[in-house]
């Protein structure tokens, strides 16, 4: 047997171990951190669901999931924003097409939850959230079109090479996302939201911003 051989051998139980170690919900539960189950399926009048009351929706450019936020912080479509910076990011994206007040969120308590179809434009509500011991699980509403986010691949060519030093969009296109505001901790010192699960994964939910 070599000594690269044996060396191999020596770290095969370290890659084993390494690979087994994804972190799981049950991580992040938190004894005694928030438990609770809230569910709204108040419809429209267009018969789509209203989703929570806390809840807002919005159109916004996709490239401020691709680009801007951290992967850390998202997965597959479902994530947070966790500062007052990264909302920033997105907010400027939204108000170039858009004039609106951004919404004010105390980020020291408070993270803000996004959900939308990463694959295709269709309506997003948040109906409702599960949450066990910190581990928030959202309860997600969408249509079911299959229209493309950013149009025509010629198109996006076409931008890309016709105005590649304007600020213009860069034909990713808008996807339609709920908002929901979910507490990192609740007075006196119990433990709020500490991860949502996003397609199955933990997307932890820090302490501070």
């Amino acid at each position: 047997m070599t000594a690269l051989t044996r060396r191999l051998l020596l770290l095969l139980p370290f890659f084993m171990l390494a690979g087994c170690a994804a972190p799981t919900a049950a991580d992040y539960q938190r004894q005694g951190a928030l438990t609770v189950r809230v569910l709204d399926e108040t419809l429209n009048r267009d018969g789509a669901p209203a989703g929570l009351p806390e809840s807002f929706v919005l159109d916004i450019p996709k490239e401020f999931f691709d680009d801007d936020l951290p992967s850390e912080f998202r997965n597959g479509g479902v994530g947070i924003i966790n500062n007052d910076l990264q909302l920033t990011q997105m907010w400027n994206r939204f108000s170039r097409d858009n004039t609106a007040l951004r919404p004010s969120i105390d980020f020291k308590t408070k993270a803000l939850l996004f959900v939308y179809d990463p694959d295709h434009y269709n309506l997003v509500r948040l109906l409702g959230m599960e949450v066990i011991d910190g581990v928030a699980n959202p309860i997600i509403w969408h249509t079911n079109w299959t229209l493309s986010i950013g149009g025509n691949e010629n198109r996006r060519k076409w931008l890309a090479q016709t105005k590649p030093q304007k600020d213009v969009p860069t034909g990713k296109g808008n996807v339609n996302v709920a908002f929901l505001q979910i507490p990192r901790d609740l007075p006196p010192g119990q433990a709020g939201v500490t991860a949502v699960l996003a397609n199955g994964a933990p997307v932890p939910v820090p302490k501070e911003p």
